[in-house]
């Protein structure tokens, strides 16, 4: 059932001016009526979303960024918020993976540098993730960045040498065609090699 486009326009129009002037218990109820017309909108749930965050209502907040990631799944600032709100209450993993969806939204997009902070935001609070690792060698690589390129391979080889120990082996072999001369890859090479 469609709801009333003028209350809908109306609560959205309120809801823009207390934003504006950071009245965001108001907003909040302003964004609440308008969702009451078209409880879907997406402009609106943002909106609402929002100004839950900054009434620190942040578990009701959580919920209505978890629906946006729904709806706008191609949309990394709602996997952004819900990280920030994970992270606050301690869910570190949680936020790491939220962190990497972002991530992934943001380089759909061609937002480099967005792209790279939220992968180091992922790594941050879980570092043993390996997929925001491998990510960011393949940035460190393309922007010739070898202390960084290096770093990342050890720390891949590390958290692949228990459970995929060829895998280990084979990242430091491809970093060494790069990097021949770095005695921290052939140190490590050889204690992998050697099976310690």
């Amino acid at each position: 059932m469609a709801g009333n486009r003028a209350r809908f326009e109306e609560a959205l129009q309120q809801a823009s001016e207390q934003v504006w002037e950071e009245k965001w218990p108001e907003a909040t109820e302003s964004y609440r009526r308008a969702l009451q017309e078209y409880p879907q909108d997406v402009s609106a749930l943002q909106g609402y979303a929002w100004a839950l965050f900054n009434t620190t209502a942040f578990e009701e907040a959580e919920e209505v960024y978890q629906q946006l990631t729904q709806l706008t799944p191609q949309n990394p600032g709602p996997y952004e918020r819900l990280a920030q709100i994970q992270e606050r209450r301690g869910a570190g993993k949680q936020a790491a993976q939220s962190y990497f969806q972002a991530a992934d939204a943001y380089r759909a997009q061609g937002l480099l540098a967005e792209h790279i902070s939220a992968l180091k935001a992922s790594v941050r609070l879980d570092s043993h993730h390996d997929q925001p690792w491998v990510e960011l060698l393949k940035h460190y690589q393309q922007q010739n960045d070898l202390e960084h390129a290096v770093l990342a391979t050890l720390w891949l080889a590390y958290l692949y040498q228990e459970s995929h120990h060829d895998w280990a082996v084979e990242v430091c072999r491809q970093m060494q065609q790069t990097a021949p001369r770095d005695r921290r890859l052939r140190q490590v090479m050889s204690l992998l090699q050697s099976g310690r």
